[in-house]
């Protein structure tokens, strides 16, 4: 993902980000940042229906500051998903 793109990104006003956008913005491969959000390792982490998943972008920003995101919390579904 262009530099560019990431910083549109981050002007703009969406509460979530796919999973390829918050690695982007991490600076960790795709891979990776499927690998940590199953794993409950990647802050704010949410899961819609039986397979998608997004990220919170105040989680990510707020990882990015150093500042605490409850890393390690399980994978969170959306009111109404079944586990």
């Amino acid at each position: 993902m262009s530099r560019a793109k990431v910083a549109r990104m981050q002007d703009s006003q969406r509460l979530t980000l796919t999973i390829t956008e918050a690695a982007a913005m991490l600076g960790i491969s795709r891979n990776l940042g499927y690998a940590l959000a199953k794993r409950g390792e990647l802050p704010g982490t949410i899961k819609l229906g039986q397979k998608r998943l997004v990220v919170s972008s105040v989680a990510i920003e707020k990882l990015l500051r150093g500042e605490d995101t409850n890393i390690g919390e399980d994978i969170k579904s959306a009111p109404g998903t079944p586990e």
